[in-house]
């Protein structure tokens, strides 16, 4: 007998249709990766390598900040920030899109950071308006000693990591803070990650929105919250980052989610299957 070819052909087309099925689940809308939107790497500037909103420095040369290239002073590039703790800082320009971004939730922000000093109140970012609604900050003294603080939108939160020892100097760290998307009138669980390991929790509500414009290394309306130390890469991605994604940042420096090549990892997956099914072993031929 004649092998009916065409149902092998069928065959094909099914296992095709079956892969890209399997495709879509992995990128599902419910498990939809999170968008970098934002990214300061800190190559002798502040400008935004992944959108539009570079970051700007006072006029002051007294309150610049340096761009440090030393081997040991860097995590990501030719450089990091530093900032020498005597009223340095940089400003992220509050806009539209940095508003829209935070008050929608799920946002996700990840950097890293060496103390030069740990015995001042320093902040490595916060809402630049007296009173604002996001702070992220080194604490070292009085009873919450050794602790890193946060105030997001606006409930305050310190965690102590380390038993009221002094947060490490001259060590480079990594941070992340996920924020879900909360609903108007509900509540959410905001993770900080401290090298790839989650530190704490806090339950906030829907974020009330910046005062000022985001700050780097201190507090802009008096100065009074130096931060004295190192600061490179920081991320800004509009979602929640997953434990994975944390774990990812932290141990490949300079990487970023989703990683590179998860789409062509999906399609080559997709199409092996298709091709094993079309090498399938034919029946013989027979009259």
């Amino acid at each position: 007998m004649t092998f009916d070819h065409s149902k092998e052909r069928q065959h094909h087309v099914v296992a095709l249709l079956a892969s890209f099925v399997l495709m879509a689940g992995a990128v599902s809308p419910a498990a939809a990766e999170p968008i970098l939107v934002h990214r300061y790497d800190f190559e002798n500037n502040v400008n935004d390598t992944a959108g539009t909103i570079d970051g700007t420095l006072p006029t002051n040369s007294e309150q610049t900040p340096e761009y440090d290239g030393d081997a040991d002073d860097k995590v990501v590039g030719n450089y990091a920030i530093y900032f020498d703790g005597d009223n340095d800082y940089a400003t992220i320009p509050k806009t539209a899109g940095t508003e829209e971004l935070l008050a929608a939730g799920g946002y996700s922000l990840s950097f890293w950071t060496k103390l030069a000093r740990n015995n001042v109140q320093g902040y490595f970012m916060c809402d630049a308006g007296n009173s604002g609604n996001l702070y992220l900050q080194i604490y070292p003294s009085g009873a919450f000693n050794g602790s890193i603080g946060t105030i997001i939108g606006p409930t305050w939160d310190f965690t102590n990591p380390d038993d009221g020892k002094a947060w490490p100097v001259g060590e480079w760290n990594h941070h992340a803070i996920v924020v879900p998307e909360i609903a108007t009138g509900e509540t959410g669980t905001a993770t900080w990650y401290v090298d790839g390991v989650a530190l704490d929790t806090i339950t906030l509500g829907p974020f009330a929105g910046l005062v000022g414009d985001l700050c780097l290394g201190n507090r802009t309306f008096d100065l009074a919250r130096d931060y004295q130390g190192w600061l490179d890469d920081l991320q800004i991605y509009q979602g929640a980052l997953s434990a994975d994604d944390v774990r990812h940042l932290h141990d490949n420096p300079g990487a970023t989610v989703p990683e590179p090549g998860s789409w062509a990892l999906l399609l080559a997956v997709g199409a092996g299957f298709s091709l094993m099914a079309y090498r399938k072993k034919r029946p013989s031929q027979s009259t």
